[in-house]
């Protein structure tokens, strides 16, 4: 249930973004006078339904992402300590939400959250504050899990450290959160930052891997190798990622969900002891 609410925000709060870029870029043509004017009517005409495209619907969908936002919060405070075990070792959903986090991160905090500041952000349902606290809230509530903040260092797609310190400070120059919130972000960023940090020499201790260790989709070396419905092979955080936003196979283009890949283990052993040889080398070499 949570991956596909997981999956399900993803989709809906990105649609919901993207549109707003678009009513953003079209606010800012008519408010530029002389450029308006030089537009063609048909030109005009045309920028107008693009806009008012963009706008449809909207508002419901905004609605409904932060409907699951909140109850994603609602599910990780009322977890049992054997239910948030069982969530840690399910990699699909820790993944993805760590993925799904980051990138909504970088859409408020990063360097072109400007384009979304249109005119009348109520009239669609977008409270950029409100939305920074929920994602930020949820980045707390799942911090105490280790998969999870190992699962944020691994998103080489959206997160940086620079990324988490700039939501440090946003938190602190608007007084969104309360200050225990902010301090335990600002621990959770200098533990995500020391295994980034890490995982940056994991990926230098590793980097020359036998070609059959290597994700079919991203020419990366594999953890957790899953077979698709096309018969290729990648890791099972690479298509949980491609799924968030894409329910096809990527090879063949034909519908498919997390449910359908089938493990590898014969592989994923071949794999694990490479990588154990691997650093037992770099151990003796330091």
């Amino acid at each position: 249930v949570m991956l596909y609410t997981v999956n399900d925000t993803n989709y809906e709060l990105d649609e919901s973004l993207t549109k707003l870029a678009v009513i953003r870029t079209a606010e800012r043509k008519q408010a530029d006078k002389a450029q308006w004017a030089s537009m063609g009517a048909d030109e005009r005409e045309a920028e107008l339904e693009h806009m008012r495209s963009a706008e449809e619907n909207v508002k419901v969908v905004m609605d409904f992402s932060y409907a699951n936002l909140r109850f994603l919060r609602a599910l990780a405070h009322r977890t049992d300590p054997r239910c948030r075990a069982a969530l840690a070792r399910d990699g699909a959903v820790v993944s993805g939400l760590a993925m799904m986090l980051d990138y909504f991160l970088v859409q408020l905090v990063g360097a072109n959250a400007n384009e979304l500041k249109v005119s009348h952000p109520s009239k669609y349902g977008f409270d950029p504050k409100a939305l920074l606290v929920l994602i930020v809230q949820l980045y707390c509530a799942f911090g105490e899990l280790d998969a999870f903040c190992v699962a944020l260092a691994r998103d080489d797609r959206s997160y940086t450290p620079d990324l988490f310190e700039r939501t440090v400070t946003t938190l602190q120059r608007h007084a969104l959160v309360d200050g225990e919130t902010q301090d335990e972000f600002a621990k959770l960023a200098e533990r995500v930052a020391a295994l980034n940090a890490a995982e940056k020499e994991e990926e230098r201790v590793l980097d020359d891997f036998p070609e059959e260790f290597g994700d079919a989709l991203m020419c990366t070396l594999m953890e957790d190798p899953v077979r698709l419905p096309s018969g290729n092979i990648v890791d099972r955080a690479t298509i949980t990622r491609h799924l968030m936003s894409d329910a096809h196979d990527p090879f063949t283009r034909m519908s498919m969900t997390i449910d359908d890949v089938q493990p590898v283990p014969e592989l994923k052993q071949r794999i694990d002891a490479w990588v154990a040889q691997q650093h037992s080398k770099a151990h003796k070499q330091a």
